[in-house]
């Protein structure tokens, strides 16, 4: 009876944790608003507060958190902050030619390759992987 409650109370935090997409909702126009707090090394954000996520490697003022999650169905395996600017970038497991194809089929959205302060750009992570960024002009 006590891995049942414990069972069920894990799918219950499961099915209210803030996804990826709840926590960036506007991202695909690049406002996005988790950051690190500079003072006291806190990460704003549900998404990472809920999992009580600590950075896997930390250098100078950008924050590397190991995921395995899903964005829109693009499998995510780290999510990369600085501190203090709201600039978000998600690595993720497949070629550039696949997330294009998913967002496309997805969202009806054709991401770009070059910098843009208002949309998100990808850029390739070896053969078969890609990095989905947003840099705000904030900063």
């Amino acid at each position: 009876m006590k891995n049942y409650i414990y069972l069920l109370s894990f799918l219950v935090f499961s099915v209210n944790a803030t996804t990826l997409e709840e926590q960036y909702p506007n991202f695909f126009s690049c406002k996005t608003d988790t950051y690190i707090d500079r003072i006291s090394g806190a990460v704003h954000g549900d998404y990472f507060l809920e999992r009580k996520l600590l950075p896997c490697k930390q250098d100078n003022s950008v924050a590397e958190f190991c995921v395995k999650d899903t964005f829109y169905g693009l499998p995510i395996t780290k999510i990369i902050i600085p501190d203090s600017y709201p600039v978000v970038a998600f690595y993720i497991n497949l070629p550039l030619s696949k997330v294009k194809k998913t967002l496309k089929d997805k969202l009806n959205f054709n991401v770009k390759e070059i910098n843009s302060y208002t949309e998100p750009t990808i850029v390739s992570d070896g053969k078969n992987k890609s990095i989905l960024m947003c840099d705000s002009d904030e900063q």
